[in-house]
Formats: structure tokens, sequence, C-alpha cells
């Protein structure tokens, strides 16, 4: 690791010497494959991408092959399975453009790789949609499920609120009913008093002729 690292400080101490875009190609290559051996796979995207462009310019098809195959690789590592299969797609174009077999041949391997990747990504995040998907619809079922409680709690306690109205106004009925039948009775008792009196004072008189005929 030494080593890569040491090589990495070297040459981009000479990248601001460089003039030519090839040797700029170059350059930028070998510090991305460094920094990929040494796990750092963002700087060694970086790179690549600065040595692709210089092949660009360049018009260089060998090295814009390698400079791709450069990126794709550390797209991998960063696992963006999408952008990595489109530049090995691209890189494995530029192999068939220069008949390199070999090249050919190992950008099959490492594309069937990374879109598998890619398909596994693909499934994870359609899950994940789905559990989202499920968990929104639950969201919305306990949100009606609320609601429902809250109105027949709203109708229970409208029954309730009724069945008390009913209830106290069938009391007051009771007690107004008991009231009358109250004052009929003290108004009899009052009657019958007031009556036996009256016979009382009438019933003197004749008991005195009586006394008298005898």
């Amino acid at each position: 690791m030494g080593s890569f690292q040491e090589a990495i400080d070297t040459w981009e101490e000479k990248i601001s010497l460089v003039k030519s875009n090839l040797e700029k190609t170059w350059l930028f290559h070998e510090i991305g494959r460094c920094y990929l051996e040494l796990d750092k796979a963002a700087e060694a995207r970086d790179y690549g991408e600065k040595s692709l462009a210089c092949a660009e310019e360049e018009g260089d098809v060998e090295w814009q092959l390698n400079a791709g195959v450069l990126v794709a690789q550390a797209q991998v590592k960063l696992e963006d399975f999408q952008s990595a299969v489109m530049h090995f797609e691209k890189a494995l174009e530029k192999a068939k453009r220069i008949h390199h077999d070999v090249a050919q041949q190992a950008i099959i391997i490492a594309l069937d790789e990374a879109n598998k990747g890619f398909i596994k990504e693909l499934k994870e995040e359609r899950h994940l949609e789905r559990l989202r998907e499920l968990r929104e619809s639950d969201d919305e079922d306990g949100e009606e499920e609320e609601e429902e409680e809250g109105e027949k709690s709203l109708d229970q306690g409208a029954a309730e609120e009724e069945a008390g109205q009913d209830w106290e106004a069938t009391v007051e009925k009771q007690e107004e009913e008991a009231a009358v039948k109250t004052e009929d009775r003290e108004e009899n008792q009052v009657a019958g008093i007031e009556g036996a009196e009256q016979g009382g004072a009438e019933e003197g008189p004749m008991e005195e002729k009586e006394r008298e005929a005898e």
C-alpha cells in the first residue's frame, strides 16, 4: 500500500508539468489505478473521468477503453451499478472497434457482474418502495379507523345525552304526578274533616229534642 501512495504523491506532483492530452490521459489513469488499489473508489472514479476526458479530446480509442474500464470498476466499488453498466458497455464497444479480444472477454465478465448488481439494486428499490406504500396504506387505514371511532363516540355520546334527557323528563313527570296525588289527598282529608264537623253541629239540637220528648 505504501508504494501505491508513494506513486500517487509522485505523479500528482507531475500533473502541472504535463502538457499533452495523451500524457495527461496516461498520468490520470495511473493515479486512478493506484487509488483503486487502495480502495479509494471515489478518487479512482474522479481520476478515471479526467483520463477519459483527455483521451476523448486526443481521439485515442485505446485509452478511452482503458479509462472507461477504470471508471466502471470504481463505480462498481461505489455500488453505482447503473453507471458502471453504462461505462462497461461503452468500453466494450471501444474494445470491439480496435479488435481487442482479451479486453472484450474481461469486460463481458465484468459487465455481467455489474448487471447482477444493478438487478439486485432494482429489486431492493422496488422492495423498499413496496414497504413505503404498505406503511402509507396502514397509516391511511389507521386514520380512517380513528375517524370511525370518533364518529361512534359522538353517536354514543349523543345517544347517552338523549337517554339522559328522557330520563330527566320521566322523573319530572313522576314528580308532578306525585305532587298532584298528594294535593288531592290533602284536599280530600280537609273536606272530610269539615264534613264531620258540620255533621256534629247538626246532630246536637236533635238529641236535645229527643230528650225533652222523653
